[in-house]
């Protein structure tokens, strides 16, 4: 379960450093 909660944490970190790189 933690793992599983890990990565779904970096995965929206990553989602969200996309958004902004794509928006700038």
């Amino acid at each position: 379960m933690l793992m599983s909660t890990k990565i779904k944490i970096q995965n929206d970190l990553l989602w969200l450093i996309a958004v902004r790189i794509v928006t700038i």
